[in-house]
C-alpha cells in the first residue's frame, strides 16, 4: 500500500521471464542511493526492462514503453536506469528528451545533476556542461547523458546506448 491505497496490478504488462538474469535489482539500488523509495510498479517494470539476453549479455528488450499517470514516477525510474548504465558501461552515450530542448535542459539539471550531487553517488559525477548546444552530464566512467530537441531533424545519426523520451 502507498498512501493508504492498495497497489493495483498493471492492466497490461510484459511478464518477467525468470529464466533470464535481470539488472533490475541493481537499478533499484541506484534509485535508493538517489534517495527514493521505489514503488512496486517501478520495481516490477525495471525488473522486466532490465532482463539480460543470455546469448549476448545485452539487454533483452531494446525498447521499453511505460504508460502511467502523470507524476507516477516515470522520471525517477528513468533516472535510475540512466545512472545505472552510466556507472556500469564505460563511455556510454545516452540522450534524454522532454517536451522541448529547454525543458530537457531544465530537467537534466533539476532531475539528474542536482539529485546526483545531493546523493552518495556524487563522487561518480565528472562534469556538467551547460554550454548551449553542448549540454551534457558526464560520469567518471566517461559515460555521458546529453539532451536532444524533439524535432524531426534532431538526433539523427547518433549511436546511443540508451535514449529516454520523457513525456
Amino acid at each position: 500500500m502507498i498512501g493508504g491505497a492498495p497497489n493495483p496490478a498493471p492492466r497490461f504488462a510484459t511478464p518477467r521471464n525468470p529464466s533470464r538474469e535481470s539488472k533490475g535489482p541493481e537499478v533499484v539500488r541506484i534509485m535508493r542511493a538517489l534517495g527514493h523509495r521505489p514503488m512496486p510498479w517501478q520495481v516490477e517494470a525495471l525488473d522486466v526492462a532490465c532482463e539480460i539476453d543470455p546469448a549476448t549479455g545485452d539487454y533483452w528488450y531494446d525498447q521499453v514503453i511505460w504508460l502511467v499517470l502523470r507524476r507516477a514516477g516515470k522520471t525517477t525510474a528513468s533516472r535510475a536506469k540512466i545512472v545505472h548504465r552510466a556507472l556500469t558501461t564505460q563511455m556510454a552515450y545516452m540522450q534524454y528528451t522532454a517536451q522541448d530542448r529547454n525543458m530537457a535542459l531544465k530537467r537534466l539539471e533539476r532531475d539528474f545533476y542536482n539529485p546526483l550531487m545531493a546523493s552518495v553517488l556524487q563522487p561518480t559525477v565528472q562534469h556538467f556542461s551547460r554550454k548551449t548546444g553542448n549540454e551534457y552530464l558526464e560520469w567518471r566512467t566517461r559515460s555521458q547523458l546529453a539532451i536532444a530537441a524533439t524535432t524531426r531533424k534532431s538526433s539523427h545519426g547518433e549511436t546511443l546506448h540508451e535514449g529516454h523520451i520523457d513525456e
